[in-house]
């Protein structure tokens, strides 16, 4: 059984399964090259700050927590959190109008798009509040891209890594916010860029599959 994760190794063999092998999965960055240039302005929306998000399911994706994080303490009303929903849309919008009555102006829900670095290089930072995964793509790429990191401290996102990655637990409204505006103050380095070529490269995937086809380990 190849597994995506250590944590998702860790699940299959609860499950009864011996033979667990973690590979895990890499990115094609070049596809991340390509990207239309979105204003910072524009999606600050008029604020300070801009999040990004991506949340087919609210509860899943954590996005419930960090919108009540933002309306109990981002007082000044300073974060535009962006919101790309790719399926369950309706969903989501209602979810938002059930707790506000009407979509608040500090939220945008965005549409999908195949050049996701377009939204990652636009935001300030971007941001899972995710309760589980199993290997997380999108901040893996956001680290490519440059964006700020801020991640819920669980298993999937603890062993990505990311070393300028700003960590918080999960369900923490409180925390949640402080790892934002730490974010935000942080200095633009290209660490997370390298880290995440030499170690999630399509090329990493391909020597440990043959490896483990050729009868390596």
């Amino acid at each position: 059984m190849l597994c995506v994760s250590d944590g998702v190794a860790v699940k299959y063999r609860e499950l009864g399964f011996e033979n667990c092998i973690t590979v895990r999965n890499s990115i094609c960055f070049e596809r991340l090259d390509e990207f239309d240039i979105i204003d910072k302005e524009s999606f600050r929306n008029g604020r300070k700050y801009s999040v990004l998000m991506f949340g087919y399911d609210f509860y899943i994706k954590g996005i419930d927590t960090a919108i009540e994080a933002l309306c109990r303490y981002d007082t000044n009303n300073d974060i535009m959190l962006n919101i790309c929903v790719a399926s369950h849309r309706e969903k989501a919008i209602g979810y938002i109008e059930d707790r506000f009555g009407k979509m608040p102006d500090r939220i945008r829900i965005l549409p999908p798009r195949n050049d996701v670095a377009t939204y990652m290089r636009a935001a300030d930072a971007f941001l899972s509040a995710s309760r589980t995964e199993g290997f997380a793509y999108a901040a893996m790429e956001a680290a490519y891209c440059g964006t700020a990191v801020v991640l819920s401290e669980i298993t999937a996102h603890s062993e990505l890594a990311i070393p300028d990655a700003v960590m918080f637990d999960p369900g923490d409204e409180a925390a949640l916010y402080k790892a934002l505006m730490a974010a935000f103050r942080s200095e633009k380095t290209d660490t997370n860029k390298l880290y995440a070529e030499k170690n999630f490269s399509i090329e990493n995937w391909i020597t440990q599959m043959c490896s483990i086809l050729l009868g390596g380990n």
